[in-house]
């Protein structure tokens, strides 16, 4: 039995950061708020979308907070989202010694359909923990608990960019 190594998605294996900033900011206009400067946005990425909103907008309706990740998620298009330099190859060196898992904020069928338009089979993985997968997301550590306890074993390293 390989150890498992868990990797994060957004930033790590894909460069979303600009479809994200965009997504976020399509659906703010869309609930009538104004547009945010891509750096705060960018510097809040790593956490879960409903606390990057609330640190945002503080003052907003816990329902109208769930309509901006909602229309959020409608409005992501990671179709020119581009895979950081080398993962392919890292990739297939690193499951020559590893289980590989991903365990990610993003929800779980836009990380699949983004695999997939990457080239990359989703199957490399052996599993995928994403944000709907859970109750809380990271940096809680709910989603590294529910990936060690659906694969029966410790998890020896998270790589990620935040």
């Amino acid at each position: 039995m390989k150890d498992i190594l868990a990797k994060d998605f957004d930033g790590t294996l894909a460069d979303t950061s600009k479809q994200i900033i965009q997504s976020f900011n399509l659906s703010f206009k869309k609930n009538n708020l104004p547009r945010v400067a891509a750096r705060k946005i960018k510097a809040r990425l790593g956490t879960v979308a409903e606390d990057i909103v609330r640190k945002i907008y503080p003052r907003l309706s816990k329902r109208k907070v769930k309509r901006i990740i909602s229309d959020k998620e409608k409005l992501e298009d990671y179709s020119n989202v581009k895979l950081k330099k080398g993962t392919k190859k890292g990739l297939i060196y690193l499951k020559s010694k590893y289980d590989l898992a991903i365990v990610s904020n993003e929800n779980h069928q836009t990380i699949v359909t983004t695999l997939n338009n990457l080239g990359i089979n989703p199957r490399l993985f052996k599993a995928i923990v994403a944000y709907d997968d859970v109750k809380k997301g990271k940096p809680n550590p709910e989603p590294l608990k529910k990936l060690e306890h659906a694969l029966k074993q410790k998890i020896i390293a998270l790589i990620g960019d935040t």
